[in-house]
């Protein structure tokens, strides 16, 4: 009886939080379930932090994963050429996972800043403020049309075809930022303002998924204690501060639907 969503719809999801919260383990819990319940759900998986096979290798529950296939994601080729050769396998009920997801974004100003300035970022922007003038305040080292046009462009020919031309789930994950209280983006202020965070990396980020879950760890002791609060869910009822010891069951089985049944 495979795990299996009971809508035409794949999920879009991005779990965001601090250090240790569950955003990965999530994930990977549902790629157990997948497995346990005989689904035939395969899991391809850009690891651009260079933690998930850690992951996998010290955890019992993980090691015996066997829909699971990881590949890097340090350098822009790299991420472009996995979400290539994914597209042309990927199933509709399979998952394509990015953990983190913004890390994309620096990726890329790293690959522009190369190919066009033949250096990496960290010198350039040495460079750049060398040069910066004494009644200078902000370092503009990245300019209008020029630069930041084209890094968008190469940032949109990952995330475009990831997000808006693929049939199939999607997970990703994202560390967060608080929101400042001038934020001048209104569209970034409508949907997390009331939770004070937001995703790092790109600002158009958080618009590209369904769903959008800040988990938060608690600490009491010697306990600790995982919950989820969902801050943006099409058509679902939003959660606050919800239970997760499995975010199999506590979400995508009680909040999204998902059925553990014939399908």
């Amino acid at each position: 009886m495979p795990l299996h969503s009971t809508l035409n719809v794949p999920e879009k999801i991005l779990g965001m939080g601090n250090f240790g919260c569950g955003k990965t383990s999530a994930w990977l819990n549902i790629a157990v379930k997948a497995q346990l319940t005989k689904s035939d759900a395969q899991f391809y998986v850009l690891d651009t932090d260079d933690a998930v096979d850690g992951m996998v290798e010290t955890n019992p529950k993980y090691q015996a994963l066997e829909n699971l296939h990881i590949s890097p994601g340090f350098e822009y080729p790299d991420c472009i050429s996995w979400l290539k050769r994914s597209r042309e396998i990927v199933k509709p009920q399979d998952w394509l996972v990015v953990d983190f997801v913004d890390s994309i974004w620096d990726t890329t100003q790293r690959y522009f800043t190369a190919e066009v300035f033949e250096q990496d970022m960290g010198n350039y922007f040495l460079q750049a403020r060398k040069a910066l003038s004494g009644d200078a305040k902000n370092l503009k080292a990245f300019e209008g049309w020029t630069d930041w046009q084209v890094i968008n462009k190469l940032y949109g020919d990952f995330a475009n075809p990831l997000f808006k031309r693929t049939r199939a789930n999607i997970y990703c994950t994202s560390k967060i930022e608080e929101v400042a209280e001038d934020e001048k983006n209104r569209e970034v202020r409508q949907m997390f303002g009331s939770a004070k965070v937001k995703p790092t990396g790109q600002k158009h980020l958080g618009f590209q998924f369904r769903t959008i879950v800040v988990f938060s760890k608690v600490v009491s002791g010697q306990t600790e204690r995982f919950t989820y609060t969902t801050i943006k869910d099409r058509e679902r009822e939003l959660q606050r501060s919800h239970s997760c010891e499995n975010f199999t069951t506590d979400y995508l089985v009680e909040v999204a639907g998902w059925k553990l049944g014939s399908i």
